[in-house]
């Protein structure tokens, strides 16, 4: 090699050198603490003893840095003292004096949580018939398993389930130095430093965030069993998530499906295991929509690119999609920085109509923001921190150099952080919402060309009032109004209006209306045949009066318990005075209204 050869060698050893440290320094962590706040932290120095268990068995313990961590999650529990006594408990089932019987079973209850599954196992492998419905009756009384019992562990080497010891981490945020305990921290996961969604397929531990819930279609809950034929739709709505198909109904059924263990999958009912196959993440134990961040299914009866799965956020945008590549079966895994609240298992007919689902697996839903009562507010931080405050106190700026917030931490890892303004997203200072108490024969909704969202109040005037300002509605910049238990529908996007007509929407194509009059009580206009039309604001549809404007830019939204959104800057109805730890002062013409955090709901920048 000659001497110029030799130096481009060193050159580009001497570049990869440089390009691993800098990926080695670039490493940050999600530290996700217990009160639902979120920190982003460099890197840190830190070694950490883990314990892997095989049930109750524990396995050979091993040492691993802060560094070697893509996933770990803590049990709300201490899982060394709690795995102990449980077990202790399953062993006394078994003891010849009842009363020591009847106190193990009541430890089970108040251990229980999180050892689920274990229950499950040992009802199966047990030969002692008190055994199995003491732990049959646990069962039924427990909710379903949503959290593990043990500390989850997730390296590149592989997925561990057992307990770590005590620690503590010491680090910068803010500027500020901070320490968080174990006891203080919900989960850690390395930041992905991309925001696309990813699709993997099999089941590599490594690659496969923890999950939270499995579904095998063995049973449904409590142990109680399927069969088939019976509906499931709604089965697993305790999980987090909700079934269905678009011809008839979901349903279990035995069909061998080779490289599938277990006895049951779940298909169509109707043709059987045939047809789109649809689900749709909620709340634990609740109707309402939620969202994961990971899903993971083994389909089975596929063939090569015989089937396409599509994952939707909450407003059915598509995420991403992907299609089978194996014959027979096959595991496919989503993971999203934007919340999967829907998917979508869609047979291609023309090259096999056949699916089946033989296992299901997600984390926790989640709802959008965590849970927060009027006086603990949420800060969300541009950087993607979040932080649940004791207090907060306004700069009297709300732009420049002096211009921040000072909070106390929920959590105690700091007494006090002093934040930029400017590196705020947005405030929550309540999950709670007031929408359905709205009355649709004294209220409507309205929405202004800058975006504004109001409450429009029918009076004895001449005209309806906005419940916010107090303006009357033909004093209002108007886009569309609809009644007060409906929902607005939104044209398409080459949607025009001519000059004084209107758009009803009550399907997908719109009735134009000419000369519009707003009345004390209803809208009016005259269909291009003449005919009158007349609808009362308490049975109004989407009606569009201007066409969709572009969203102004450099916008601070107030969104309001009630479901009023307020748009505020330079070019808008609304504009924001002086914003303190109390609430809002907004300004309108010569004209401010008062908002006291009580009616807020969030401050989005």
């Amino acid at each position: 090699m000659n001497f110029k050869g030799i130096i481009l060698k060193i050159s580009f050893i001497h570049l990869f050198l440089f390009t691993q440290f800098i990926h080695a320094e670039s490493k940050k962590f999600i530290i996700n603490l217990l009160d639902d706040s979120k920190i982003i932290l460099d890197s840190k120095s830190l070694n950490l003893h883990f314990t892997p268990t095989d049930g109750f068995n524990e396995l050979q313990s091993f040492n691993f840095k802060l560094d070697d961590i893509l996933e770990l999650k803590l049990s709300l529990n201490k899982p060394k003292d709690n795995i102990s006594s449980f077990q202790n408990a399953i062993n006394n089932l078994r003891h010849p004096n009842f009363k020591t019987r009847e106190n193990a079973a009541s430890d089970i209850m108040r251990l229980g949580n999180g050892f689920q599954n274990i229950i499950k196992k040992t009802i199966n492998n047990s030969f002692d018939p008190e055994v199995r419905w003491r732990l049959r009756e646990a069962l039924k009384k427990l909710p379903v398993q949503t959290n593990s019992g043990f500390d989850q562990l997730r390296t590149l080497k592989g997925k561990y389930s057992g307990h770590i010891n005590d620690f503590k981490i010491e680090s910068t945020f803010l500027g500020q130095k901070i320490i968080l305990h174990r006891s203080e921290i919900k989960s850690i996961h390395r930041l992905n430093p991309s925001d696309r969604p990813s699709v993997f397929y099999g089941k590599n531990e490594s690659t496969r965030p923890i999950t939270d819930i499995l579904i095998d279609f063995e049973d449904s809950l409590q142990d109680e069993g399927l069969k088939e034929g019976n509906r499931i739709n709604d089965k697993y709505i305790n999980y987090g998530i909700r079934l269905g198909t678009k011809s008839s109904y979901l349903t279990v059924s035995n069909i061998t499906i080779p490289g599938v263990s277990g006895k049951y999958s779940a298909t169509n009912f109707n043709p059987i295991y045939e047809g789109e196959i649809r689900g749709s993440f909620t709340q634990i134990n609740s109707p309402n929509p939620s969202g994961v961040h990971y899903l993971g299914l083994s389909l089975g009866l596929i063939k090569p690119e015989s089937v396409v799965i599509s994952i939707y956020d909450n407003n059915m945008n598509e995420i991403t999609s992907a299609k089978t590549k194996s014959l027979n079966s096959e595991s496919i895994n989503f993971v999203s920085y934007i919340p999967i609240s829907h998917f979508k298992i869609q047979p291609i007919s023309n090259i096999s109509p056949t699916v089946v689902i033989s296992d299901l697996w997600f984390t926790k839903p989640k709802k959008r923001y965590p849970e927060t009562i009027d006086g603990v507010p949420i800060i969300i931080m541009k950087s993607g921190d979040q932080i649940k405050c004791k207090q907060l106190k306004f700069t009297s700026s709300l732009k420049g150099d002096d211009s921040y917030v000072i909070i106390s931490p929920n959590a105690n890892f700091s007494k006090e952080l002093k934040i930029r303004n400017d590196s705020i997203k947005s405030f929550i200072f309540s999950t709670e919402s007031k929408i359905k108490d709205i009355d649709s024969k004294k209220y409507f909704w309205a929405l202004l060309e800058d975006g504004t969202k109001l409450i429009m109040q029918l009076t004895d005037k001449s005209e309806p009032i906005s419940k916010l300002n107090n303006l009357p509605i033909n004093k209002l910049s108007l886009s569309a109004i609809w009644s007060a238990n409906g929902k607005i529908m939104n044209p398409q996007d080459n949607f025009k209006l001519k000059r004084n007509e209107a758009a009803i929407f009550i399907r997908k194509d719109p009735i134009y209306i000419n000369n519009f009059l707003i009345n004390q009580d209803s809208i009016s206009g005259k269909r291009n045949d003449g005919t009158k039309i007349t609808y009362q604001f308490s049975r109004v549809p989407t009606i569009w009066i201007k066409e969709p404007q572009k969203k102004i830019e450099k916008v601070t939204t107030i969104n309001l318990k009630d479901g009023q959104k307020i748009e505020c800057s330079k070019e808008s109805l609304h504009k924001i005075h002086s914003l303190n730890e109390f609430g809002v002062k907004i300004k309108f013409g010569d004209n401010y209204i008062n908002l006291q955090n009580e009616s807020i709901q969030s401050i989005e920048y």
